[in-house]
C-alpha cells in the first residue's frame, strides 16, 4: 500500500510540475489563463500519451463485395427481415416496427 501511495504522490507532483510549466507557456502567449484550461490541456496530453491512437478499422468486406447485409444472414433471418419489409408496404411502417420489436436484437438491427 505504501508503494502505491508513493506512486500516486509522485504522479501528483509530476502533474503539478507539468501544470506549472503549461501555465508559464500559456501565460506568456495569451496572458492570464484559467486554471481549468491549463489542467484540461495537461491532463489531455497525459491521456493521449498513454492511450494508443485511434485507428479506424477498414470497412466490412460486405461493402467491398457489393453484397447486402442480408446476404451474410442465415435464411431464417433473411426471411423474417424480408417479411418485415413487405409489411412496411402492406400495413405501414408503424406496424412493421412493432412487429420487429418482438424479435431478437439481430433481427431488429438487420431490419433497420
Amino acid at each position: 500500500m505504501e508503494g502505491f501511495q508513493n506512486k500516486i504522490e509522485a504522479e501528483i507532483a509530476e502533474l503539478t510540475r507539468q501544470i506549472e510549466a503549461k501555465r508559464d507557456i500559456l501565460e506568456s502567449k495569451k496572458g492570464i489563463v484559467e486554471e481549468k484550461d491549463i489542467v484540461r490541456q495537461v491532463v489531455g496530453e497525459k491521456i493521449s500519451s498513454s492511450v494508443p491512437a485511434y485507428t479506424p478499422k477498414p470497412a466490412s468486406s460486405l461493402k467491398d463485395t457489393g453484397t447486402s447485409y442480408l446476404d451474410a444472414a442465415d435464411e431464417q433471418t433473411a426471411n423474417i427481415v424480408n417479411g418485415l419489409l413487405e409489411k412496411v408496404f402492406s400495413e405501414g411502417m408503424e406496424s412493421a416496427l412493432k412487429q420487429a420489436d418482438l424479435n431478437d436484437p439481430y433481427i431488429i438491427d438487420a431490419f433497420h
